[in-house]
């Protein structure tokens, strides 16, 4: 998949008058970054970010900065100017691995505070910079892609070969693009004999916790006509009652004793293609506190929330609540509570009435704008399949009818051993959870409860391999390889307050598996670094950008059944024709003459040095991330790699890629936007705007009409430019300039006070500032730094108006 959300942003300024203008900004997008197998999942987005110095070097901006610092609160720094229109200006920051600062609305009446972090394995040589700000999504019209989030994401296709080898940490250096990428070590995964899928991880991140999550392979699109919102309904119903907790009361003391709470540590989803129970655990006694699985939940954009109490349960008193048993292993509990929801709910028809206010409530609930233009996207990008009509949520007028026949009937057709997939990550013992799998869930039968129901009796080449396993579910059926008969659909709507397009051409759904497909996500992740890099200098470069946002992203989406390419621009509604017009230019350039060399080595030398990063914190990810990670590779087909080989992989096949190569990948990625109007195109275009009003001149969009927004797009595509070149110098100050610079203002540490307690050490230096460290393991190989110039809004004068949130917003955006 690729690019999207944040404006990735290059800030390549020479500097050299000062220390402090010598001072720069680099951000990394790494795309894909949460799933091992490829770069980047549908649904997740990262920013990553790289540093340019070592801790010696930090602590040596701070002694030199630091003079500036006190001066900030009642006016701009000398290395500032503020013009008669009251611009200002200024250098950029620091090398960084983020940048947070406070917001325009957040300034007023306390210091501005910035957050840094610095990478010490960085080698001391600089190169131009990439600045990125979480900015709203321009692909992502009113939550539309199931990718669009913030920050860029990539994916690649499938091309596993049947005669593949296996790679190895030997072999890292003799590459072959056909052998399989090999699952972590840790990862342990395997098929019960009745087709019971379960995939395990151990981590210690917390200690003495473990999060289950249990998947249906049963959704919305799995329901007849008669049937929408039968799947999330009786996600609800299970919660309220079985065989062995008759009671949602009898679940609730069960929670109590392992110190789970609803909503919280217990919760649910429903998708297009499955369902999905999450809980979160000690590993043994009662936890001192809750702690939230919500962050399990699928990224999905209509996936549904499930439990509610019900009005006839009541309060537990400490007398009801179960005893706790020394050394109790809680794994079994939890084991037990999900088989006795997916195979012994009652369902019985007075719990059914009971929530069936809860979920009508619900489903009028997201009775909002971004719902309504969501379907209409789904109706017109898959209107070739059944997504448009399966909305998880339902009809409300089915909702209001099913009875508790309804939801045996699909209870037992679906939910059934060879049907789900178990997933566990935490402080457990793999072993003795596969016992306790092959105790709880073994016994039961293959074959569906429902009579006429036909079980998948595929089989799994190798049990222990998720990459190998057969999909389960429902098959999303896609027409691809077709013209569509509509090829531009025109959303209005009083609510809509920006306008923005995304041209998109389906394909089919894509996995990666082997060396080569990881090869050419690592590609399509340059490339789509590439054009952020190009949007923010365009941003950057302009006093008022015509645009919010361009973006490219290739998403490959377990949940709709394939993988869409899509490019979209979003922008005030007034000025529509010319930010369409910039970001057609800039995907005709990028197709036209590809990469540079300069982006070719930003971008390569940003991934490296993210995943080495990962590597060595390969031991400070939460469980939350791991099963997070796990659940959406084994979903896509991608595997499950650990940090430090895929690490290794990717420098080695960086190391190999040409500017050639990525440029002709370049020319393919975005021949869909750039043969538009070729008649056999099989792209189309899905505009959002708001409805045009007599009144509200600049809230729509001008002469805004089909025939125009063509020719727009053909003047857009016409002729483009080659890509401006850059110099990268390989320095920012020379190593004299720097020592002389420190002779002159001879910084030194006044005082020094260690507390043992905390382990923070607090320094004053010679210049005022004060300066608080700690060092922490956790993290290896990264600093963090935060500077905080005390002032801000509540000391402005009349003639100073405005400075601190302009200074502020100087510095997170870059600038130069």
């Amino acid at each position: 998949m690729a690019s999207r959300g944040s404006a990735a942003t290059k800030v390549a300024t020479r500097l050299r008058s000062s220390f402090l203008s010598g001072l720069k900004t680099q951000t990394a997008c790494a795309s894909r970054i949460e799933s091992d197998g490829g770069l980047r999942r549908p649904g997740h987005a990262v920013a990553a970010t790289r540093s340019r110095r070592s801790e010696t070097w930090a602590a040596a901006a701070l002694l030199l900065f630091a003079p500036q610092l006190s001066s900030w609160a009642t006016s701009p720094p000398p290395s500032f100017s503020l013009s008669p229109n009251r611009k200002l200006a200024w250098s950029p920051v620091p090398p960084v691995q983020s940048l947070r600062g406070a917001s325009m609305s957040a300034a007023a009446h306390r210091p501005p505070h910035y957050s840094m972090k610095l990478n010490p394995a960085r080698p001391l040589g600089l190169r131009s910079d990439v600045l990125i700000a979480s900015r709203q999504l321009p692909g992502r019209i009113s939550q539309l892609h199931t990718s669009a989030k913030r920050h860029l994401q990539l994916s690649a296709p499938l091309r596993s070969t049947a005669s593949a080898t296996e790679l190895t940490r030997e072999s890292v250096e003799k590459l072959d693009l056909t052998s399989n990428l090999p699952r972590h070590e840790k990862l342990v995964c395997g098929v019960l004999d009745n087709g019971f899928r379960y995939c395990i991880f151990p981590n210690q991140k917390p200690e003495g916790r473990f999060y289950m999550n249990l998947e249906v392979h049963a959704g919305s699109v799995d329901e007849e006509d008669h049937q929408q919102g039968l799947a999330h309904f009786l996600e609800h119903s299970v919660f309220l009652g079985t065989e062995k907790y008759p009671s949602q009361q009898d679940m609730k003391k069960l929670f109590r004793r392992l110190g789970m709470a609803f909503n919280a540590d217990a919760n649910a989803f429903t998708d297009f293609r499955s369902t999905v129970y999450t809980f979160s655990a000690p590993t043994t006694g009662k936890a001192s506190h809750v702690e939230s699985a919500a962050n399990l939940f699928g990224a999905g954009g209509i996936a549904t929330g499930p439990i509610h109490d019900s009005p006839a349960e009541e309060e537990i008193s400490e007398e009801e609540e179960l005893e706790e048993e020394e050394g109790q292993d809680n794994t079994q509990l939890v084991l037990d509570l999900l088989h006795q929801m997916t195979f012994k709910a009652l369902i019985r028809q007075k719990d059914v009435d009971l929530e069936r206010g809860a979920i009508l409530s619900e489903l009028r609930d997201r009775n909002s704008i971004s719902q309504r233009v969501a379907m209409s996207y789904y109706k017109f990008q898959h209107g070739d399949t059944v997504l448009p009509k399966r909305f998880p949520i339902g009809l409300e007028d089915q909702v209001e009818k099913f009875s508790s026949e309804d939801l045996f009937a699909f209870y037992d057709k679906h939910y059934h051993a060879s049907n789900m997939c178990l997933y566990v990550v935490g402080d457990v013992d793999s072993e003795s959870v596969v016992k306790s799998i092959q105790q709880i869930f073994g016994d039961e039968p293959k074959k569906p409860r429902a009579e006429l129901a036909v079980p998948d009796d595929r089989p799994h080449p190798d049990p222990t391999e998720p990459v190998l396993w057969p999909m389960r579910g429902a098959v999303i059926e896609h027409t691809l390889d077709k013209k569509p008969e509509k090829r531009i659909e025109i959303v209005e709507d009083f609510q809509i307050n920006e306008f923005g397009v995304s041209f998109c051409q389906k394909e089919g759904a894509q996995g990666t598996r082997s060396v080569g497909d990881l090869r050419e996500s690592l590609i399509d992740s340059i490339i789509g670094m590439a054009i952020e890099f190009r949007v923010h200098a365009r941003r950057v470069s302009s006093e008022d950008p015509l645009f919010n946002g361009i973006g490219w992203s290739y998403s490959s989406s377990p949940r709709e059944g394939c993988s869409m390419n899509s490019f979209s621009v979003s922008c005030q509604p007034k000025n529509w024709k010319e930010a369409l017009k910039i970001g057609l230019q800039e995907a005709a350039r990028l197709a036209e003459y590809g990469v540079t060399a300069t982006e070719l080595m930003e971008a390569t030398t940003m991934l490296n040095n993210h995943y080495a990063q990962q590597a060595a914190q390969k031991d400070a990810m939460a469980s939350s991330g791991w099963m997070k990670r796990i659940m959406s590779s084994v979903q896509a087909g991608d595997q499950v790699l650990s940090p430090e080989l895929k690490s290794q992989v990717l420098k080695e096949l960086s190391s190999g890629l040409t500017e050639e190569e990525v440029s002709l990948r370049a020319k393919v990625l975005f021949k869909p936007v750039t043969q538009f109007l070729h008649p056999e195109s099989q792209t189309t275009a899905f505009v959002t705007k708001p409805a045009n009003s007599d009144t509200e001149a600049d809230t729509t969009a001008p002469d805004f009409s089909e025939a125009e927004m063509l020719r727009i797009i053909e003047e857009g595509l016409s002729n483009p430019l080659p890509p401006d070149s850059t110099v990268i110098p390989k320095e920012l100050i020379p190593a004299e300039e720097l020592r002389a610079l420190e002779a002159k203002l001879k910084p030194s540490v006044e005082s020094r006070e260690a507390d043992d307690a905390s382990q923070v050490v607090r320094l004053s230096l010679s210049n005022g500032v004060r300066v608080a460290y700690r060092h922490n393991t956790n993290r290896p190989n990264e600093v963090r730094i935060r500077l905080q110039a005390f002032g801000g809004r509540a000391l402005e004068t009349a003639e100073t108006q405005g400075l601190a949130v302009a200074a502020s917003a100087t510095w997170v955006n870059g600038g130069g």
